[in-house]
């Protein structure tokens, strides 16, 4: 098995981390080298030891163990799977560990735990929970080495903190070097001075160190840490005099001799130089052997020195040798070859190593802040150069610390180039991570001098580069629809924008240079004031950052869902109308022409299938509240309105119905008024008597729309909507859905109003047909009125003003002096239906004409229903108004809770009830331990039918919410969850158990 999966073995040899190598160690620690050796089947090493901690490990071994680590499904190696001596040497080496020959003549510093002294042992046992020797911990020259010794060699699960650990690398392993952040905190790990639970602790680490800069900056004192760079970190006491002194010697130590005394220059665009026997064309770099930092020490090091070897033979185009931050002098000839050429073809190789760019722009930015200092290289010069960082950015952009370097110096030659005029530059010369570009400090600082109110462009830069804030999920993951929809609030709430005064010191625009030569650039001091840092201007932004992110927030989590698409019509239907207007929405416009085409050739009468169909929706069965509320969103996201519309109409339509479109819409504030709930209940009623014979008069509808017109108490836009419902109604099929339980409810003279209503309405066209009557009669057995009372109340309702015979009632049978009346349409009568009470009484001396006969022309003299009709319900019972309210909404639509999952019984203070059930029951599992492979997620997920990548979202959005904190954090291993958010969420049950 081991021949045949061998090429799997040393493919997967790359898999091997630092954290792999090290837990392998602490194995061989455990077992003792004997032991460890004969357990895995493994020689003692004659070429090559692993030095860690002052002990001598065989380095093949270890490789061998550390593949278990790193690949569980294959195991550790044998000796035969792979080979030792130079691959392993520099696998190890590439991992951050230091090697030595393994001579003949010299042991290994190795020995057993059971085979040493008493002394030893505890020795030993106090690397063991440290991870480091004791006898190697860096003194401080603080006057507590024994205090800082003594913390750390009796530690357990505590450890420095995060700024403390920062400086005693620095002081320990930098020779007066910054270090990138991201180093710092690695070997801080690996000392054993932060916790091994401090996973990812290097974002932590850097903005701490950030904000001591800045508090001490603030106070006038001297830091004890300084800013060198993007991302890179130094000691202030690296600065004092004595130390510049022995940063000179050092410099001229490390550089390299060759023998050549020639001048750096800065090589033009049209010149051509040979490097190597390589033609450079294109300029735009040094090249010589000598040219010295600022401040006349060090060597510069994009200087591309011709007198170096390099080796064209097997250029280092991987950069395996080279580092961020590294000088053309320390790369190897490899590694200077394929630097080479870079700079001789077009530089665009998306695939070169960053630190060839780095090398490229250091150059640059030497030229533009050092030789142009009094703006004396030629103008075109300067745009070209200019030009070329743009270009720079775009192509290599992508990475975050090159993105923030380029996008430094660009703002900061920006600003010394247009202190003096009104120009204003791109929008990303103002943002930068967690930092605030020179740019937006001096058009901040200018605006506030100048008695400008601060603008919405620049209130969201300082909004998105404060160091102190951060948006939430939403704000970055819809960056765009964000951006837009807070320079819209931001207007609507400041107008012209906020205006500050302030009496803060000068402003120093300070600058970080990737250049390792320039450190001692002084920036720009400008008589402007330093408000960038003020904090009530901020705590309004953040308010009102807060406020947009809830605004987006559907939108954000429907496009974090899989397969979903930000510009897909369900995805702009969850976005605020009048942020749409912002962006073109190809799909949108046709979506509104074929709707504008539907509208003038059927009002509007379309079915939800051609809706849906060319909405891009595919649903079946029936259609809950958040898919209702989504064709009505994307409608009048159009221009148009939909009816029925659930928000508004109190139902909504089925997959098989019809809906009606009318223009204009109801817009963004829309609120329907009382009048309007009560028109459209009798609208509803009215309808469904005028739909009983499937013969709608064209009297009954011009009374209908009467009502609406004639109403002053309705604004256009309700109007609109009301003669839309009235078209749905009128052309969908009658129903009682959700009428029965709410008029059973209604009191007596209730009831008697709303019944002379429904009369009102079947009288509308001059006659009552049979069928007419026969609904009459079910709608009034709903009420729980005596169906009889149809009959008479029909002759009572009716009007007319020539003198009419008295009424004659049908003769009833001396057996049952309750049935109901022969009339002519007694045989359209329900057998199936009782009467209660005989009909009462009418005290009317005279009937209109018989209203069973041929049917009249309406006349100016008949029935109106805007004049008698409203009066009977706004007079006749004092409470009709709100039981018209009432039994607008449909029942169905008030008392349905879609989509609701299953849950526990929730507690109003309990922050994992706003999880659904599913994803309640993932957080319920994650918090049982402090890391998952992704292989162990994906397994929970799937027992829960769930999408990994779209959970750990929901839960993170979640507990940003509550915790301002990511709960799951991921790296290219595991996923790792958050024990603060695990802490919080503890402290609030035992509060609500003590409670």
């Amino acid at each position: 098995m081991r021949t045949t999966l061998h090429g799997e073995f040393l493919m997967s040899l790359t898999d091997i981390r630092r954290e792999h190598v090290l837990q392998a160690i602490e194995k061989c620690n455990e077992y003792g080298r004997d032991e460890f050796l004969k357990k895995y089947g493994f020689q003692k090493s004659i070429s090559t030891w692993l030095i860690h901690n002052g002990r001598s490990y065989d380095s093949k071994a270890i490789i061998g163990v550390a593949h278990g680590y790193a690949r569980p499904d294959l195991g550790p190696l044998t000796p035969s799977d792979f080979s030792g001596g130079e691959p392993v040497k520099t696998m190890l080496e590439k991992l951050g560990f230091r090697t030595e020959h393994a001579s003949g003549d010299r042991k290994p510093q190795w020995i057993h735990p059971q085979e040493a002294t008493n002394e030893e042992q505890e020795s030993f046992k106090r690397d063991d929970q440290t991870g480091f020797a004791s006898s190697r911990i860096p003194s401080l020259d603080t006057g507590q080495n024994d205090e800082v010794t003594r913390t750390v060699e009796t530690r357990s699960g505590t450890s420095f903190s995060l700024t403390d650990s920062a400086e005693m690398v620095l002081k320990q392993f930098a020779s007066g070097r910054p270090m990138h952040y991201r180093d710092v905190a690695e070997k801080a790990l690996d000392m054993g001075w932060l916790s091994i639970e401090d996973r990812n602790p290097e974002t932590p680490m850097y903005m701490r160190i950030l904000r001591e800069i800045e508090r001490f900056r603030r106070r006038g004192e001297q830091p004890r840490f300084t800013q060198d760079g993007q991302g890179f970190i130094g000691l202030s006491e690296w600065t004092t005099s004595d130390l510049g002194t022995f940063r000179i010697s050092e410099s001229a130590i490390e550089e390299v001799e060759t023998g050549s005394e020639e001048r750096g220059r800065w090589v033009g665009a049209d010149e051509m130089v040979s490097v190597g026997g390589i033609e450079v064309k294109g300029g735009f770099f040094y090249v010589g052997s000598q040219l010295s930092g600022l401040g006349g020490y060090g060597t510069e090091p994009s200087l591309v020195d011709p007198a170096l070897a390099i080796n064209v033979s097997s250029p280092d185009y991987l950069g395996e040798q080279v580092s961020y931050g590294c000088s053309y002098n320390d790369i190897s000839p490899e590694s200077r070859a394929a630097y080479v050429k870079w700079l001789a073809g077009d530089r665009t190789d998306p695939e070169v190593h960053m630190g060839y760019v780095f090398l490229y722009f250091s150059g640059i930015e030497r030229r533009l802040l050092v030789d142009d200092e009094n703006r004396v290289i030629p103008g075109h010069e300067r745009d070209a150069l200019i030009l070329e960082l743009r270009r720079l950015k775009n192509l290599y952009g992508y990475d975050r610390y090159f993105n923030g370097y380029v996008t430094n110096l660009l703002s900061h030659v920006w600003v010394l180039n247009h202190q003096d005029d009104d120009a204003r530059p791109d929008f990303d010369l103002l943002v930068m991570e967690k930092e605030f570009t020179s740019a937006f400090e001096f058009l901040l600082s200018s605006a506030v001098k100048d008695g400008r109110p601060v603008d919405s462009e620049l209130a969201l830069a300082w909004l998105k580069t404060h160091p102190d804030l951060s948006l939430r999920t939403p704000a970055r993951r819809c960056e765009r629809e964000f951006d837009a929809l807070f320079k819209l609030r931001y207007g609507n709430e400041f107008g012209d924008g906020m205006e500050i005064e302030t009496k803060t010191t000068s402003l120093q625009i300070r600058y970080c240079p990737a250049n390792s030569s320039l450190r001692g650039y002084q920036g720009i001091k400008l008589d402007l004031p330093d408000v960038s840092y003020l904090k009530k201007p901020v705590k309004k932004l953040m308010d009102l950052a807060e406020s947009c992110t809830g605004e987006i927030e559907s939108f954000s989590r429907f496009v974090g869902g899989p397969g979903n698409f930000p510009d897909s019509l369900h995805a702009v239907s969850l976005l605020p109308d009048d942020l749409v207007t912002f962006f073109p929405y190809a799909r949108l416009d046709r979506l509104k022409g074929w709707m504008e085409t539907q509208v003038s050739k059927s009002d509007g009468l379309v079915s939800v299938k051609s809706i849906l169909q060319h909405v891009g929706e595919d649903m079946h069965g029936k259609i809950d509240k958040k898919q209702a509320d989504m064709l009505s969103n994307i409608t009048e996201k159009a221009g148009f309105g939909m009816v029925p519309d659930a928000r508004f109409h109190g139902t909504r339509p089925d997959i098989d119905d019809k809906v009606v479109l009318f223009a204009g819409g109801h817009g963004n504030d829309f609120s329907p008024s009382h009048t309007f709930k009560k028109i459209a209940t009798i609208l509803r009623l009215g309808a469904l008597v005028a739909c009983i014979d499937e013969d709608v008069h064209e009297a009954e509808v011009r009374l209908l729309q009467d009502l609406i017109t004639g109403n002053e108490r309705l604004t256009e836009t309700e109007k609109r909507s009301l003669r839309a419902y009235m078209h749905w109604r009128l052309n969908t099929p009658a129903n009682m859905s959700g009428l029965k339980k709410r008029l059973e409810a209604l009191d007596s003279e209730e009831k008697i109003a709303v019944s002379h209503i429904l009369v009102g309405v079947a009288l509308a066209d001059g006659k009552i047909d049979p069928a007419e009557i026969k609904q009459l009669e079910k709608l009034y057995i709903s009420l729980g009125l005596d169906r009889s009372m149809v009959t008479s109340d029909v002759y009572m309702l009716s009007s007319s003003r020539a003198p009419v015979p008295p009424f004659k009632e049908q003769e009833t049978s001396p057996q049952n002096p309750f049935e109901a009346p022969k009339a002519a349409a007694a045989s359209s009568f329900s057998s199936d239906q009782t009467e209660t009470t005989p009909p009462p009484i009418r005290d009317k001396e005279d009937f209109p004409p018989d209203p069973f006969g041929a049917p009249r022309p309406p006349t100016s003299s008949s029935f109106s229903l805007d004049s008698n009709l409203l009066k009977l319900y706004e007079e006749e019972t004092k409470n009709v108004q709100a039981i018209l309210e009432t039994i607008f909404e449909d029942e169905d639509v008030l008392h349905e809770r879609e989509n609701e999952p299953i849950t526990d019984t929730p507690e109003a203070d309990d922050p994992i009830q706003r999880l659904d059930l599913r994803h309640r029951n993932l957080y319920r599992e994650l918090v049982t331990q402090k890391a998952w492979s992704y292989e162990e997620a994906e397994g929970l997920c799937e027992n829960l039918q769930l999408m990994v990548n779209g959970a750990i979202e929901v839960i993170n959005d979640w507990a940003y919410e509550n915790f301002h904190s990511p709960l799951i954090e991921e790296d290219d291993e595991a996923i790792h969850v958050n024990q603060e958010v695990v802490e919080g969420m503890s402290m609030l049950k035992k509060r609500r158990y003590q409670a």
